[in-house]
C-alpha cells in the first residue's frame, strides 16, 4: 500500500486528503473528484456566494419559499432537527448575529444593545420551513442562515459516502 497526499484551499480552510492505496494514480484522480465535489457542495452553501442556494434564500427572507437544491434542503432539515435536539444551542439562523458583530468588528465597536435585540428578533431555526419539492422559507424578514457550524463536516460526511463506494478502507 503506498500513500497519497493532496491539499488545497476549500470552504475557508485548507482541505488535505490521505488516501492509502495500491493504485496511486487512482487514487489522484480520486482526490481531484472529491476536491471539485467539495467546490460544487461549496457553491450551494456558501452566504457569501450571491448565486447560492443560501445566499438566495436570505436574500429572499420573507418573502416566501423559494426551490433549492434536494441536498441543501436535506441540510437544513437536518439543521431544524439539530437545534431541536440541541435545545436551540445548535442554530444556524445567526446570519443576523454574525453579521452585526463583523459590522461591529470592523468599526472597532461594541454592538448596542438595541442592535443585539434587532439581530435576535431574526434568530431562530425553528421557523425554518422546509416544505416538499425542496422548497425553504425563511419567514422573517432579514433572517439569514450561516452553515459554517456544520458545511464542513457535512461535506466530509460526502466524501467519506463516496470513499465507502469506492472501497477505500484508509483514508484521512
Amino acid at each position: 500500500m503506498l500513500e497519497v497526499s493532496d491539499a488545497r484551499y476549500a470552504m475557508g480552510t485548507v482541505l488535505e486528503i490521505t488516501l492509502r492505496t495500491e493504485d496511486p494514480e487512482a487514487g489522484r484522480r480520486w482526490m481531484d473528484t472529491a476536491f471539485e465535489r467539495v467546490a460544487g457542495l461549496q457553491d450551494l452553501v456558501s452566504r457569501f456566494d450571491p448565486a447560492s442556494d443560501v445566499s438566495r434564500l436570505n436574500a429572499t427572507a420573507g418573502q416566501g419559499s423559494q426551490r433549492v437544491d434536494p441536498r441543501v434542503a436535506e441540510l437544513l432539515s437536518l439543521c431544524v432537527e439539530y437545534t431541536r435536539l440541541t435545545g436551540g444551542s445548535f442554530d444556524v439562523s445567526i446570519g443576523p448575529l454574525v453579521d452585526l458583530w463583523i459590522h461591529a468588528a470592523g468599526e472597532g465597536l461594541l454592538p448596542s444593545g438595541e442592535a443585539i435585540d434587532q439581530a435576535r428578533r431574526q434568530v431562530g431555526a425553528e421557523r425554518i420551513r422546509v416544505i416538499e419539492n425542496h422548497q425553504v422559507e425563511l419567514p422573517t424578514p432579514g433572517m439569514s442562515i450561516d452553515l459554517g457550524g456544520i458545511a464542513k463536516g457535512w461535506a466530509l460526511d460526502r466524501l467519506a459516502e463516496d470513499l465507502a463506494q469506492r472501497d477505500v478502507r484508509a483514508a484521512l
